[in-house]
């Protein structure tokens, strides 16, 4: 039996469709080293060429989302991700009825989980948060349902501003059936992945999402913070699976993660699979200039990963030497109408065959519907 389904928590006023050019034709196939041909432009705006270009935004550039207010996002042409990639109703209950939602569960993967869940239940006192009605699985044939974390339930879970990123668990899984993971990117939230978190959700693993701060913290922090968490889950649960389904740039915080458990030897006897959903994988020329930046200006939403998403950072050079064991499979979903992330390069064909990884291309898929389009193909195309 799989522990019951937390209630959905999410947050009002946020928009449950989007309006997306149709992109529903989704490869069936996929073979390393094929890419896809994306519109050129990075699309991301990380930094400018001078600190200076670093400006705060005018009151019409800036907005909120989920309550959290963004002043000076440098990242504007990612303000796409701020919606859901899915389209869904939330019915007034879950599936099966019933007049009163079940206690919301409390499964512990690592301490810092349970103070993370701690910190929600202080959020969810303080009026913080929101409970929302119960929905149905995006996949018609999968009963779980995961919570949905909103930006602002995923603020409350890590404490604040450039806190460590935590695991929190979202639905229980079969014992030894190991654990999957989601991630999301810049300018987004768990919420932005729902559609990977649900398919997750009708395997026999369990399933957690990795809440960090995608605006405010450095990507070699979150790396490692991710690395943490799964490295206490890895030595807790021997032997068992561990799959990570991440959306751009928490491709990039999973993919440095999973370098540095390899080195400290924690992935040997597990199995691992790494599913990166629209990868920046090669950086963007245009954030190198986040690198050169004063401190005083790291209060600027996004600057903090932006020095890490430059194609001349030391991250970015990091993630061009890693090279994984056998024992870890790399798959690259590429959206063939993605305008941020452009899959078409010789750098970014370079970087998948130095990981050894599978490109399943998306053909309609756009950089925010990317995740749903993936995690149809999974459903699709269970191993």
């Amino acid at each position: 039996m799989k522990v019951p389904p937390a209630p959905v928590r999410t947050t009002p006023n946020r928009p449950e469709t989007i309006s997306n050019s149709p992109d529903t034709a989704v490869a069936d196939t996929g073979r390393a080293g094929q890419t896809a041909r994306a519109p050129a432009g990075d699309g991301l705006e990380t930094s400018r060429a001078t600190a200076a270009s670093l400006r705060a935004p005018t009151a019409a550039e800036s907005g909120a989302r989920d309550g959290v207010t963004r002043t000076g996002d440098p990242t504007g042409a990612l303000e796409s991700q701020l919606l859901s990639a899915r389209t869904r109703s939330a019915p007034p209950q879950a599936k099966g009825g019933g007049d009163e939602a079940p206690a919301r569960r409390r499964p512990s993967v690592t301490d810092t989980v349970d103070e993370a869940l701690q910190s929600w239940d202080r959020a969810e006192a303080e009026g913080r948060t929101t409970p929302a009605p119960h929905r149905e699985n995006y996949f018609d044939d999968v009963d779980d349902v995961a919570p949905v974390y909103s930006e602002r339930d995923e603020q409350a879970t890590i404490g604040g501003a450039n806190r460590p990123g935590h695991l929190v668990p979202e639905v229980g899984g079969e014992p030894g059936a190991g654990m999957r993971v989601t991630i999301h990117g810049i300018n987004d939230s768990p919420e932005g992945v729902q559609a990977l978190t649900d398919h997750a959700a009708g395997t026999d693993q369990a399933v957690s999402s990795f809440h960090y701060d995608d605006q405010r913290r450095r990507l070699t922090d979150s790396s490692q913070d991710m690395a943490r968490e799964l490295g206490t889950w890895l030595d807790e649960h021997p032997g068992e699976p561990l799959t990570i389904d991440a959306h751009s740039m928490g491709s990039r915080v999973s993919l440095q993660a999973l370098s540095q458990l390899q080195r400290e030897g924690r992935l040997e006897g597990h199995q691992v699979e790494l599913n990166m959903v629209a990868p920046p994988l090669t950086g963007y020329d245009r954030a190198n200039g986040a690198a050169n930046a004063p401190d005083v200006l790291n209060g600027i939403a996004g600057l903090q990963p932006g020095r890490d998403m430059g194609s001349e950072s030391d991250f970015q050079h990091d993630l061009e030497a890693i090279r994984f064991d056998d024992n870890v499979r790399v798959r690259v979903f590429t959206g063939g109408r993605d305008d941020i992330v452009d899959s078409s390069t010789p750098e970014f064909r370079e970087m998948t065959r130095h990981l050894g990884a599978e490109v399943i291309e998306l053909p309609d898929a756009t950089h925010t519907s990317a995740p749903r389009r993936a995690a149809e193909w999974l459903e699709a195309h269970p191993d």
